[in-house]
């Protein structure tokens, strides 16, 4: 800080074109070790506890005590207006009124496959698939606008359409395997450096350096872009001296 505003330190940084990762990757299930069982948390081992003051109100409106703890678990246990709709989805359910054991499925009491189908059919007329829209309304427990948020801001790779695609252990949920490097050695190569000139954070330039082939009878080396300016970097001391963000590529 200088004079109260953030000033960039000005001290250089080698950074190796190639690297190898290997030693910080996982390399599975050794000799000698044992996996751990998956155990419930005492959170989720509690039975579902509803909403006192919801529920008074649902009762009040003359909705039965099943059928309104089984609308509260669904919906999020937060809100009337949901917990209503869903009543009336489901009132036609043929086991509507069979008292069963609701367990605490997390914080809100929401599980992923009992989602208010209505809410996910309106994320389903906006092309987004049920299992993906579930996943939404949990994160969001239940509120529709904020499921929204969550889709457009976790633009995943869903390909799944229902619950199958998930493998659960106890109540939770984990996702499809994710695509990535499993062998050694894991060798990056730089590929691209973001520079930034000035003295502050708050002010400056930014210009990025991307290495590519520039003829098939020289080795790959180092274009600057600089706005509409687009030339070889003969010296990439400049790419040194002001790096900020730094991007390998797996070989």
């Amino acid at each position: 800080m200088v004079n109260w505003v953030p000033t960039k330190l000005n001290i250089p940084i080698e950074v190796e074109e190639s690297l190898d990762m290997s030693v910080y990757m996982s390399l599975g299930l050794q000799e000698g070790e044992k996996l751990l069982p998956c155990e419930t948390s005492a959170s989720q081992a509690l039975s579902f506890m509803p909403n006192k003051e919801i529920l008074d109100q649902l009762l009040r409106m003359g909705f039965p005590k099943v059928r309104s703890e089984k609308a509260l678990h669904a919906t999020g246990n937060a809100d009337p207006d949901a917990a209503i709709n869903w009543l009336c989805v489901h009132m036609d359910d043929e086991d509507i009124d069979n008292p069963t054991e609701l367990a605490n499925d997390g914080p809100t009491g929401m599980s992923l496959s009992d989602q208010d189908p209505a809410k996910i059919s309106q994320l389903g007329d906006m092309g987004i698939g049920p299992a993906r829209a579930r996943k939404a309304l949990k994160e969001a427990d239940g509120d529709f606008n904020r499921a929204l948020d969550w889709v457009l801001t976790h633009p995943d790779n869903w390909e799944a359409e229902d619950d199958a695609n998930y493998t659960a252990c106890d109540s939770g949920r984990i996702s499809p395997e994710l695509p990535g490097f499993v062998n050694i050695p894991a060798e990056f190569q730089l590929q691209s450096v973001v520079c930034h000139k000035g003295t502050s954070i708050h002010t400056g330039h930014y210009v990025a350096f991307v290495r590519k082939n520039i003829s098939e009878n020289h080795d790959p080396g180092w274009i600057l872009f600089n706005d509409e300016k687009v030339v070889e970097a003969i010296n990439a001391e400049e790419m040194k001296r002001f790096a900020y963000i730094y991007f390998f590529r797996g070989l």
